[in-house]
């Protein structure tokens, strides 16, 4: 019975898109407006929302999700008007006096599958990159994160009609049909385990698709680097927001075993100076979205050192931030991407050791180093990331202005900002060419001498023009 109503759901956006004038800017811009007023209106209601499902603080909820979308909106609406002028242009002189016009247009109906651990931020950014290119759009937040999920539903009801923008809720077996119906794009941001579920299905209908994935971000640490105090700080800060339930949050940590004792020393003082000397106590420190992620995340410290940290709280879900030093190489810390509080730290001897550590994973979204530019040019030649940054962790996923995806298993396409905007289009030149400037040589029959003339005037065009 679901299925019929979610093919109806898209049949009723399919006509709306064809009886209205999606593509205006007066529409782009009025949809965008509403979606920041939903924000802006209900922000409350939004902390709390995400304070049930993972005990985020008004304050990270505010830094990392109702921020963002404000900031991406603006960016948007500021610059819409300048991304919708058309490119114009001649064609080739063979073809004299034709133009070609390209222009960005609305892909169509678009669907976007947003995760558990920023459900707000990772439904509404993309959901305003495809308003801001004109498409409507169908929403799946999940499920697992049931308060947000149900809110995301409840607003969306009350500022859009279904017909540009509507919320599915649902299990797997609702998103299984979604993604196998056919949308003009599919957005999905999860891990590698479910894009390739998405993909798969997508391809009945060769849809295309954004896959915004995760992967195990490393964080290395160069031979003699020594700005420890800021370093540590900002590595415990990416790493323990939301519990370390982020996709760009640091993975592991390789360092000379040499610096080994001195980093952990200040990545205790910094864990202590953000959330204290128990941080399972403290009200700002969230918790694992449920059970099951809770049980993986326990199971994960058998059998390893702990250098710091460890415990755990069975009935709030709470694991404080742990350290753990050389997990084995086929232990789960060692190949899975960790996604929550535990901070394995790798030593090497040499470089080439490093090198090993960092290669054995597959490619992940974001390489961070901690040392000089020359190292950090090694790595961006070598080793594909989908962002490097140098003595820093997950800022970049703030800024508008630039791409964000990763490579391969840590996700295919690029998002935010013009990004955005680019994904959700669809470039398509339009030609003109008059009865004028019609070229005999085009047409059979060809003779020798149609030939030649073909050939030298393609010569001189080349020659001239390039």
């Amino acid at each position: 019975m679901f299925q019929k109503s979610l093919e109806g759901l898209l049949h009723k956006q399919r006509k709306y898109f064809a009886e209205n004038d999606t593509s205006s800017l007066k529409w782009r811009l009025r949809q965008l407006d509403t979606l920041f007023r939903l924000i802006k209106e209900n922000e409350r209601l939004i902390e709390d929302a995400l304070y049930v499902d993972l005990r985020k603080s008004r304050a990270e909820a505010w830094m990392t999700e109702i921020g963002p979308i404000y900031d991406e909106i603006t960016y948007l609406k500021r610059r819409l008007p300048y991304w919708l002028k058309p490119q114009k242009g001649f064609l080739s002189l063979i073809f004299f006096l034709s133009t070609y016009t390209i222009k960005p247009l609305p892909r169509g109906q678009v669907l976007v599958l947003s995760p558990w651990n920023y459900p707000f931020n990772l439904t509404f950014i993309p959901l305003a990159g495809a308003l801001a290119a004109g498409n409507t759009a169908i929403l799946k937040p999940s499920e697992i994160s049931s308060s947000s999920s149900h809110i995301i539903k409840e607003l969306i009801e009350r500022y859009f009609p279904e017909e540009i923008v509507a919320v599915v809720e649902g299990d797997a077996k609702v998103a299984d049909h979604l993604t196998r119906m056919p949308f003009d794009l599919i957005f999905f941001t999860g891990s590698p385990a479910v894009g390739r579920f998405v993909m798969r299905n997508a391809a009945h209908h060769l849809v295309p698709v954004v896959l915004e994935l995760g992967g195990k971000s490393p964080v290395y640490i160069e031979q003699g680097f020594s700005s420890w105090k800021v370093a540590s700080k900002r590595i415990a800060w990416g790493k323990w927001l939301n519990a370390g339930q982020t996709c760009l949050a640091p993975d592991y940590v390789v360092i000379h075993e040499s610096q080994t004792e001195e980093f952990i020393s200040h990545l205790k003082n910094a864990i202590k100076s953000m959330w204290g000397d128990n941080p399972i106590e403290n009200s700002d420190y969230p918790k694992i979205i449920n059970q099951k992620h809770f049980e993986r995340l326990t199971a994960y410290l058998n059998g390893v050192k702990i250098a710091y940290g460890g415990k755990k709280d069975t009935k709030k879900l709470l694991i404080e931030p742990t350290i753990v030093i050389n997990p084995p190489a086929n232990h789960p810390l060692s190949r899975e991407e960790i996604f929550g509080p535990i901070l394995p730290i790798f030593t090497y001897k040499s470089d080439n050791e490093a090198y090993e550590i960092i290669w054995r994973n597959p490619y992940p979204l974001a390489f961070y180093l901690f040392g000089s530019k020359k190292k950090l040019n090694f790595f961006e030649k070598r080793f594909p990331a989908g962002a490097y940054v140098r003595n820093d962790v997950v800022i970049h996923v703030a800024d508008s202005q630039i791409p964000f995806g990763g490579v391969r298993t840590s996700g295919i396409g690029k998002y935010h900002g013009k990004y955005s905007f680019d994904t959700f289009s669809r470039y398509a030149p339009s030609v003109n060419h008059p009865f004028e400037t019609d070229i005999p040589f085009r047409y059979p029959p060809y003779t020798e001498k149609k030939i030649s003339i073909a050939k030298t005037l393609w010569n001189m065009i080349r020659s001239v023009f390039g």
